[in-house]
């Protein structure tokens, strides 16, 4: 059982929360195309997010076995099971292949194709930033745009869901969703460095050669207030309820801000966002009236 449990922790299901983006791409097309609630198909949404969370580990895999050199000079990370030597390679990238398939076999036989082809992109999303010769996550800057690209697709995956999703989702809604995704990544590369030395950080990610707290700190403010526009752009174009959302989302990046120059905060691991009980009942308060505003307002 004690050998289970490290393979389960290479597939990263802890992580498996990123894909309710997927959630806001179904919404996004509910609240787009005026569909009422006796249309959606419950079943498809479900599929959908479970075939993206399957996905997502696969991408996991590859990424914990292509960084178990840098982990190993990490002061936590050397305890993940790849590089303490506690799973069996082959193995491993047997059950990635397996969810992989499998994965695409049911998108491809029940799902929409569009849907297919955003989940493939997902995958190769995957591909680029952690295999050579690209290598994205070792790129300064690069690593942001590329890694924050999941967000988007995250969304078309799940505005793909429907057979009434005959339109791509407006051009303003991917900025907002990539813009988000880069701050919260970028807030995570600023927290990396808050963890440990510098020297720690530069041999365990080359990126931290570049960055600095003051330039992720610029960053931070860009990609914050590019989606607090594109967002704002969005509500008064598509769906001008959404502008009641705008305190929750400013009381957001305030909290998360906050959180982010703290050194004992999770923004450094966000799968452990669930030891802030009170950001985390507002977070999903706040998805709660997005929801609300999108289907019944």
């Amino acid at each position: 059982m004690k050998q289970v449990r490290y393979y389960i922790a290479v597939l990263r299901l802890d992580h498996w929360h990123k894909n309710l983006f997927t959630l806001l791409g179904c919404l996004g097309a509910i609240a787009y195309f005026h569909v009422p609630l006796s249309r959606i198909d419950g079943r498809a949404i479900v599929v959908g997010l479970v075939l993206s969370c399957l996905l997502s580990s696969v991408n996991y895999v590859i990424n914990e076995f292509l960084d178990a050199s840098f982990d190993a000079l990490h002061p936590i990370k050397k305890n993940r099971p790849i590089p303490s030597g506690n799973v069996n390679p082959e193995m491993l990238f047997f059950i990635a292949g397996l969810l992989l398939v499998t994965t695409m076999i049911i998108s491809i036989l029940w799902m929409p194709r569009k849907f297919s082809f955003f989940l493939i992109l997902f995958f190769l999303s995957g591909i680029l930033y952690n295999l050579r010769p690209v290598r994205a996550k070792d790129v300064a800057f690069l690593d942001v745009i590329v890694e924050s690209l999941n967000n988007p697709i995250r969304l078309c995956i799940g505005w793909y869901v429907f057979d009434f999703a005959t339109k791509f989702p407006p051009l303003s809604l991917i900025i907002c969703f990539w813009a988000f995704g880069a701050y919260l990544m970028t807030a995570k590369r600023y927290a990396e460095l808050e963890k440990i030395t510098r020297v720690q950080a530069e041999n365990y990610r080359p990126v931290y050669r570049v960055y600095t707290n003051q330039s992720l700190m610029a960053m931070m403010h860009v990609y914050a207030g590019l989606t607090l526009l594109t967002f704002t752009w969005i509500a008064i174009r598509h769906k001008t309820s959404f502008l009641f959302f705008l305190p929750f989302a400013l009381a957001f990046f305030v909290w998360f801000y906050r959180l982010t120059v703290q050194k004992d905060s999770f923004v450094s691991n966000p799968e452990k966002i669930y030891v802030n009980k009170p950001f985390l009942v507002f977070c999903l308060v706040s998805l709660g009236v997005l929801a609300v505003l999108g289907i019944w307002f």
